[in-house]
């Protein structure tokens, strides 16, 4: 449309059919990891050596940086291993060039490392999830990028997870019921993920008063569906002291800023911004306000400050943008921690079962538990867990790209592609957030919501492995298995290695 524009020198609309739209776009970028990984007897451990390949498609689109951000940022997960030398390659290819998508750095590099430990669990004979208790951050250790755990937030995600779905008794149920269903088997997986967020800077914000009261809030964030608006407008009421009711967020514009959304920390930015530009008419009202103070003999309700500052021809605009500012409880300033701003942690327990008959994986519960701090609002921040967690779902057992030997898409459409549904969720799907945990590096002693329980669904494929598994050790299969990212129907059956000729018919 660009090119079209600049030929014609006429405003140009392209609508492509989804099919051809498919066709030129990418994904994620696929990763491999080749890898060596050194550990005790006792399941501890002790190096990784090896190099990971990104798919990139056939133009860098951040290849490079993106993939020294995978290495560095990312590949340790949330285990604790003292020594590492991995290095890292982009791979360019005749298909379309992949990006950036929710979770970019953290969701491969958390999925490549779990699956190091699972080979690690099944090599010393443990259960993955002793193996997982044995290796993870504690308070005091540094991660390889110089990064200081500080808090053992993520060990206490575990113990709760662990304690409100009744690991140990679940573990047993899955147990009896492989021992009594040869074809239909369960599995269970623990799994702990750290996120780490970048410094909420150079996020612009504008407040503005009118006359009958009404508070219209501009700011540098776009509202898709995150529930950033809210979030702006509770931090504008409560700053002024004014109804909610009377606060409106209006449309982001690139007239304010040119500041992205995205990385989980614009809610956050945004809100210390609002706040500043709050705190900024609080102090432009402030003689108004305490001359009313004086006169009535008493605190002034909002309406009255407004009527008295429209009546002085005051000035009713403030202006905000946070770039590391402190104010105790509320902006942190920027954090000593490491080069990252903060971690954010959860752990997830997920419970599948798969059917090897018509090749059907159900998962029947995923309890979340997630270190929010202090969090800016729990019920749009448990919506945002819970989506997060089903994108990644989709990403782990039923989003696949396939491509022909040219390159060309071949999952364009709808009856190759499969997002997960409203079937795909989990039957019993619980989540819950750390109590007085407050986040000193966060903004309003919060931590960020909307990428971080991406990495939750790892533990999704885990479970999945130990069903297949199960299926493998009836079927007297030996030796190791690849169940790799997407766990599609057709994948879990080739793994699974079910023998059709065992199959009978009841009489």
């Amino acid at each position: 449309a660009a090119c079209a524009a600049a030929l014609t020198q006429a405003p140009v609309s392209l609508v492509l059919p989804l099919n051809e739209n498919m066709d030129s776009l990418g994904s994620r970028r696929p990763h491999k990891f080749e890898y060596v990984i050194g550990a005790t007897k006792d399941g501890v451990l002790t190096a990784v050596t090896g190099a990971t390949y990104a798919l990139q498609g056939w133009t860098s689109d951040m290849g490079l940086l993106a993939m020294a951000m995978d290495l560095n940022g990312a590949i340790d997960g949330p285990f604790n291993v003292p020594n590492w030398d991995v290095t890292g390659r982009c791979c360019r290819t005749t298909t379309p060039s992949n990006t950036f998508c929710r979770g970019p750095i953290h969701l491969p590099g958390h999925l490549l490392i779990e699956a190091a430990v699972e080979a690690v669990a099944a090599a010393v004979e443990l259960p993955p999830a002793l193996v997982r208790a044995r290796n993870l951050y504690r308070a005091g250790d540094v991660t390889p990028t110089g990064q200081l755990i500080d808090s053992d937030n993520m060990a206490r995600c575990v113990d709760e997870a662990k304690a409100r779905c009744g690991f140990d008794a679940l573990v047993a149920a899955v147990d009896t019921a492989n021992a009594t269903n040869k074809y239909v088997k369960e599995g269970i997986a623990l799994s702990a993920f750290k996120y780490s967020m970048g410094k909420a800077h150079g996020y612009k914000a504008m407040v503005s008063v009118r006359a009958d009261g009404s508070v219209l809030v501009q700011q540098s964030g776009c509202e898709i569906g995150q529930g950033l608006n809210v979030k702006q407008a509770q931090v504008a009421a409560q700053t002024l002291k004014c109804p909610i009711g009377q606060v409106h967020v209006d449309l982001v514009s690139s007239k304010l800023s040119m500041q992205a959304t995205g990385g989980s920390t614009t809610s956050e930015g945004n809100a210390a911004s609002v706040r500043l530009a709050c705190e900024d008419l609080v102090r432009k009202l402030q003689p108004i306000t305490r001359h009313l103070t004086e006169s009535l003999g008493r605190q002034p309700a909002w309406a009255e400050v407004v009527e008295a500052a429209v009546d002085a021809k005051a000035d009713m605009t403030g202006y905000g943008c946070y770039s590391g500012q402190f104010e105790k409880g509320v902006l942190p300033g920027d954090s000593k921690l490491g080069p990252s701003q903060y971690l954010a942690f959860g752990a997830c327990v997920s419970h599948v079962r798969y059917d090897a008959l018509l090749a059907e994986a159900t998962v029947l519960r995923a309890e979340i538990v997630t270190d929010q701090g202090y969090s800016l609002n729990p019920s749009i921040d448990a919506g945002q867990v819970q989506g997060a967690f089903t994108m990644g779902l989709g990403y782990v057992l039923t989003e696949e790209f396939l491509f022909s030997e040219k390159g060309a898409n071949a999952s364009n459409g709808t009856w190759e592609y499969k997002p997960p549904s409203s079937q795909d969720i989990p039957v019993v799907f619980n989540i819950s957030f750390l109590k007085d945990v407050p986040n000193a590096a966060g903004i309003y002693s919060s931590k960020a919501v909307g990428e971080p329980a991406m990495l939750a669904s790892a533990s999704i494929l885990a479970a999945l492995r130990h069903a297949v598994g199960a299926l493998r050790k009836d079927g007297n299969v030996q030796g190791a298995f690849d169940l790799s990212v997407p766990a599609t129907p057709e994948a879990i059956c080739v793994a699974a290695a079910v023998n059709p000729a065992t199959f009978s018919f009841a009489e």
